[in-house]
């Protein structure tokens, strides 16, 4: 699909400026900007923009297949092209291919946060997925575990304070507030022996103070038997975006053990 597109830009009449926002524009297009446009490519969804765009500017389609290879980051990572090629079967060769959704609660949010703990930098990790309320037919981000060497806390726990269904949308900018008034977040149903309680504890106490979100990657468990990761790439490229960097083939136990050990929930 790349080099098909290639082909076409270099045969339009554009020069000059015009190219260079010609690719800039092809570069957004194709760019996957939420972690939303990399569901619905992968759904092969007829609203998603890329579809769109190469309809509207070369009258080109593209299938599900090129929609989903399109999401791997082929930039900087060289890929086992069988194992590519095995999930891409799973996924399109079977009478009920299998779809991702937003409101799953089998992926999650791997948000890494920067913080200072009495005066000596520290960091922890925030593991979040959707929580869908079916009768108000609600969704929200919610903390599910958390995990810190430097501050000796790591497990999952019940926490029943949420996010907004947008707060990824800004890198879970969201969070801020949580520690700035780390009092209003405080379960207390759960008691001080729960995890997230205790953190906000030392926000509370000023012995934490939070300074930001670092990094944050999404981890798909929703398709059977595999599993893949999902970072963000920002460079003024076609393959940019929210792309797929780790791609696992794995059976409902070693789902269970990438469960506790990258997402520190027992299952």
């Amino acid at each position: 699909m790349r080099i098909l597109l290639l082909l076409l830009i270099a045969a339009s009449p554009i020069q000059g400026q015009d190219l260079i926002k010609a690719y800039d524009d092809e570069n957004f297009a194709f760019q996957v900007k939420l972690v939303e446009e990399l569901i619905e490519r992968f759904n092969n969804t007829d609203s998603t923009l890329i579809k769109k765009y190469l309809k509207e500017e070369y009258n080109l389609e593209v299938d599900r297949h090129d929609l989903i290879v399109s999401l791997f980051n082929f930039t900087d990572k060289n890929w086992d092209k069988a194992l590519i090629a095995n999930f891409l079967n799973d996924v399109l060769q079977t009478s009920q291919p299998p779809y991702l959704s937003f409101y799953d609660q089998n992926w999650y949010a791997k948000v890494v946060c920067l913080a200072d703990y009495k005066a000596k930098p520290v960091s922890f990790e925030l593991i979040l997925s959707i929580e869908y309320d079916q009768e108000s037919s609600t969704v929200n981000w919610a903390i599910r575990s958390l995990n810190s060497e430097d501050l000796g806390l790591c497990g999952n726990f019940d926490f029943s304070k949420l996010l907004p269904p947008n707060a990824h949308g800004n890198h879970f900018l969201e969070l801020r507030r949580v520690f700035a008034t780390p009092e209003k977040y405080y379960d207390s149903a759960q008691g001080a022996d729960n995890l997230m309680n205790r953190l906000l504890r030392l926000s509370q106490q000023k012995e934490l103070v939070f300074q930001g979100v670092k990094d944050v990657s999404y981890h798909f468990l929703q398709i059977d038997e595999w599993i893949f990761e999902v970072e963000e790439f920002e460079r003024n490229e076609e393959n940019s975006g929210w792309l797929i960097s780790e791609l696992i083939k794995a059976e409902a136990s070693q789902k269970e053990e990438y469960l506790f050990k990258q997402l520190y929930i027992k299952p």
